[in-house]
């Protein structure tokens, strides 16, 4: 997310239009991301000056771990282009206490953890993501940093280097200068207003989910609604067709019991006619 930002209440937002920002209520709420200050921009310089203090400050305190090599660290000085030659010949005489060829580099260049950290610096002050049009979960998404905490010394934290050199970057945080920089940027980027401001699109995204989890709802009791009148309607033709059934079943009795009294009237006829004849 954009971390140099000047913080303000959605209340106070910089119109949606300076920022070409999506306000679709389908679709996105303000994302409370405005264009940095002057006050930020000094910020952001402050930090940068600092870092790299950080970075010569830690190459100052490796080297005087090992003060029978300056003759090696003087070259790396005056000679810049021989310093990866000059790696390969430091690290017998370091490699003792587990630093490895990577971080030789950190002793011979004073500014090479600066310059490793500047693309986790341009993360945490860039301010390119403060335009463009964002869905409301991409917004939200842009404030994750801000409200996880704003780890200032993220940039200098690198998986690669070993146990000691980490060792040693983490003793320039105890500075002075450090601390400061590392405080003002810590406040300017967790303020209660912008916090605030993103607890409304957190609230105005759980109303979406609730307003979204009714009307599901609602269309599961019209879905139950309309499966028990067609259950009442199959119910009422299955009925009609037993009716019917029985009706045609009765009617077929009828048609039999029809025949047989006629055939028994017929028979009794013909018993009366030759009874008569017998007689006579």
């Amino acid at each position: 997310m954009s971390s140099i930002l000047t913080i303000a209440p959605c209340t106070s937002i910089t119109p949606a239009a300076a920022l070409d920002v999506n306000t679709d209520p389908a679709t996105a709420h303000h994302t409370c991301l405005i264009e940095p200050g002057p006050q930020d921009i000094t910020l952001a310089g402050q930090y940068r000056v600092a870092m790299r203090s950080a970075s010569a400050e830690a190459t100052k305190n490796l080297r005087g771990m090992f003060p029978e090599q300056q003759d090696i660290f003087d070259r790396a000085d005056s000679e810049p282009d021989s310093r990866e030659e000059l790696a390969f010949e430091l690290f017998p005489h370091i490699e003792a206490l587990d630093f490895t060829i990577e971080d030789a580099t950190a002793f011979l260049d004073s500014e090479f953890l600066y310059r490793e950290a500047l693309p986790g610096f341009e993360r945490l002050t860039s301010t390119s993501n403060t335009t463009g049009r964002y869905t409301k979960q991409e917004a939200l998404d842009k404030t994750a940093l801000v409200l996880e905490g704003l780890d200032v010394e993220e940039p200098f934290n690198n998986p690669e280097h070993s146990d000691m050199l980490r060792t040693i970057i983490e003793s320039v945080y105890s500075t002075p200068q450090w601390r400061d920089i590392s405080g003002n940027m810590a406040k300017a980027h967790g303020s209660a207003a912008y916090l605030d401001c993103v607890d409304q699109l957190n609230t105005a995204e759980d109303a979406d989910e609730q307003a979204a989890k009714k009307a599901a709802a609602k269309l599961a009791d019209l879905d139950q609604q309309l499966k028990r009148a067609q259950e009442a309607k199959d119910e009422a033709e299955k009925k009609a067709q037993v009716a019917e059934e029985a009706k045609v079943a009765a009617e077929q009795e009828a048609a039999r019991a029809k025949k047989d009294t006629e055939a028994a009237k017929s028979a009794q006829t013909e018993s009366h006619s030759r009874l008569g004849a017998v007689i006579c």
